[in-house]
């Protein structure tokens, strides 16, 4: 959607694929009277996923968007079958803003009883300035079990990523978060 004001005088027999991947929480930031003064021929609409094609639609419900999804390289880490690790571990990678939801995977940690958070290990991994991020920070390492990573650099990344029994996105509004297709 940013770039839809290029999209206002276009040769429509160069043909545009136009691959959206914005969230409705976008939309309500710009101008959509502009949206619609777009002339669809010659352009080809895809979104990253379900959510950004309803995002689009729900401005411009009679367009053709069809879904689109990236690919990443893979960089398989087996798993260590002895066992030594049995606390289940989860991890949350993600700048911290309120979008992520780091506050709603803190709430959700500090509500669980105690037995349940013994045996689990969280992790929280990226980086943020402002408010938000010094209160996750700080709720962080108040918590038993969860443990603040910071920024991690690509190759800490993946060493995170075969250490976690399971990935956490409790985003409020990514379409299809990187973070989630990189972790699988």
């Amino acid at each position: 959607i940013e770039f839809m004001h290029f999209l206002l005088h276009h040769d429509i027999n160069v043909p545009i694929f136009w691959w959206l991947h914005d969230s409705e929480m976008l939309y309500h930031m710009r101008n959509m009277v502009k949206l619609k003064q777009i002339n669809l021929e010659g352009i080809h609409v895809y979104a990253v996923g379900s959510v950004a094609q309803r995002a689009f639609q729900h401005y411009w419900p009679e367009a053709d968007v069809k879904i689109l999804p990236y690919g990443l390289p893979d960089f398989y880490a087996a798993k260590s079958a002895d066992g030594s690790s049995e606390r289940i571990v989860f991890s949350l990678v993600g700048g911290l803003v309120e979008r992520k939801g780091q506050d709603v995977f803190l709430e959700a940690i500090a509500r669980l009883p105690d037995d349940y958070r013994g045996r689990c290990m969280f992790y929280i991994a990226g980086d943020g300035q402002g408010g938000f991020a010094r209160t996750i920070k700080e709720q962080a390492v108040s918590l038993e079990g969860v443990r603040y990573l910071g920024k991690l650099n690509r190759e800490e990344i993946k060493k995170l990523y075969a250490a976690t029994s399971v990935l956490v996105c409790p985003s409020r509004s990514d379409t299809l978060p990187v973070v989630v297709a990189e972790a699988l």
